[in-house]
C-alpha cells in the first residue's frame, strides 16, 4: 500500500473516532451526572413545621431543591397539577407525605420519597397525585419513543432533501411526512403501545410538529448548504444538533432540572426537549405550562421552510464586460475616430 492511501485511511479512522468520542459521550455524561439541581418541590403544612423543614431540606441537600411554601395539602396539589414544582412534602402529621407527579418524571417521584424517608427516619406514604400511564409507569417506553422519532425524522429530511430537486416538492414532502408519521405514531401510542393516554388528535398534532421541526431543520440546512455544492455539511449540522445534543438533553427519561446545568434548559430550547415536555403537559397537565415548548417547535419548523424558501432565491450572475444585465451589448463606437484640431 502507497503512503497516500495509507494517510488517507488513518486520516478517516481518526475522524471517525473523534465522531464516536463526542456522540458517545454526549449520550452518556448526562445520564451519569443526574442529580437535582434547584429542582422545585413544595413543604406544605403549618408554618413552624413547614419552615423547619424546608431548613432541614436545604441543609441535608444544599443548591438541589428550590422550596415552595404551600399552606396545606391542597395548595400543593394545585402547584404539582400547575407544574409549577414536581412533588411535594407535607409536614404537621405524624409522619409526612409525599405527594408525587409520575407523569411528569418518575425519576423525580422517586427521588421525593427517598428524601421524605431521610427526614422521617421511615418510608412515609406517597400519593401520586398525577401518574403515569398504567400501561408505561415507569416512563421507560416515553422514553424510547423519542430516540427513534429524532432519527427518522432526520432520515426523512434527508431524503426528501436528496430524493426532490424542487423546494415547492421538498415542502410538499415535508407537509405529507409530519401529518402522516404524527397520524400513524400517534395511533400506535394511544392504543396498541398505550403509552400516551390522551386525546389522540392532540398526540397527532404534536408528535407531527416534532417531526416537522426535525426534518424542516435537516432539510433547510441541507439544501442552503447545498447552494454551496455541500448538502452533506447541512445534513450533518442539523444531525448533530438533533441527536448529539437536543436527544441527550431532552430530560425525557428524567427531567430538565436533573442534568447538568445549563445543559438541561438548553434542551428544552430544542425539538426533542420541547416535544418531550409538550407531550407531558398536554397529556397529563391540561396544558400548564405549554406555551414555551410550543413555541419552541414552531420556531425550529418555521425556521427550517424558511431556509427551504432562501435556498430557492437566485442570485443575479455578474455581466461580463460590455454585456449589460438584461444580456444585450453596451453601443460601441467602432470606426469613430476623433483627430485633434
Amino acid at each position: 500500500m502507497s503512503a497516500a492511501p495509507l494517510t488517507r485511511a488513518v486520516a478517516i479512522a481518526l475522524g471517525a473516532i473523534v465522531i464516536q468520542f463526542v456522540v458517545v459521550t454526549a449520550f452518556a455524561w448526562p445520564a451519569a451526572r443526574l442529580a437535582p439541581r434547584h429542582l422545585p418541590v413544595v413543604v406544605a403544612g403549618p408554618a413552624a413545621p413547614a419552615a423547619a423543614a424546608a431548613r432541614q431540606i436545604s441543609r441535608a441537600h444544599p443548591g438541589a431543591f428550590r422550596v415552595i411554601p404551600a399552606a396545606s395539602a391542597a395548595q400543593a396539589r394545585q402547584d404539582i397539577t400547575g407544574r409549577r414544582a414536581y412533588g411535594a412534602i407535607v409536614v404537621g402529621g405524624p409522619s409526612p407525605l409525599v405527594l408525587t407527579a409520575s407523569a411528569a418524571s418518575p425519576a423525580v417521584a422517586q427521588l421525593l420519597a427517598q428524601v421524605a424517608s431521610q427526614k422521617a427516619g421511615v418510608r412515609p406514604p406517597v400519593r401520586d397525585v398525577v401518574p403515569a400511564d398504567p400501561g408505561d409507569p415507569r416512563g421507560a417506553a416515553f422514553g424510547a419513543m423519542l430516540l427513534p422519532l429524532v432519527i427518522t425524522s432526520i432520515l426523512g429530511g434527508a431524503l426528501l432533501l436528496l430524493g426532490v430537486g424542487s423546494v415547492p416538492g421538498r415542502i410538499a414532502g415535508l407537509a405529507v411526512f409530519s401529518m402522516g408519521g404524527g397520524a400513524a405514531l400517534a395511533a400506535a401510542a394511544t392504543s396498541w403501545l398505550s403509552i400516551l393516554p390522551g386525546d389522540y388528535y392532540a398526540n397527532a398534532a404534536i408528535i407531527g410538529l416534532i417531526a416537522l421541526a426535525v426534518a424542516a431543520t435537516v432539510t433547510g440546512l441541507g439544501s442552503v448548504a447545498g447552494r454551496a455544492g455541500r448538502p452533506a455539511a447541512g445534513v450533518g449540522l442539523g444531525a448533530a444538533i438533533m441527536l448529539v445534543l437536543g436527544n441527550p438533553f431532552s430530560g425525557a427519561t428524567s427531567a430538565p432540572e436533573l442534568l447538568p446545568s445549563p445543559w438541561g434548559q438548553i434542551g428544552q430550547w430544542l425539538p426533542p426537549g420541547a416535544g418531550a415536555t409538550l407531550l407531558r403537559a398536554v397529556e397529563y397537565f391540561n396544558g400548564s405550562r405549554a406555551g414555551e415548548p410550543w413555541a419552541v417547535l414552531a420556531a425550529w419548523a418555521c425556521a427550517g421552510l424558511v431556509l427551504l424558501a432562501l435556498s430557492a432565491v437566485h442570485r443575479p450572475r455578474s455581466a461580463p464586460p460590455g454585456v449589460t444585465a438584461g444580456g444585450s451589448a453596451l453601443p460601441g463606437k467602432v470606426g469613430q475616430v476623433h483627430l485633434a484640431s
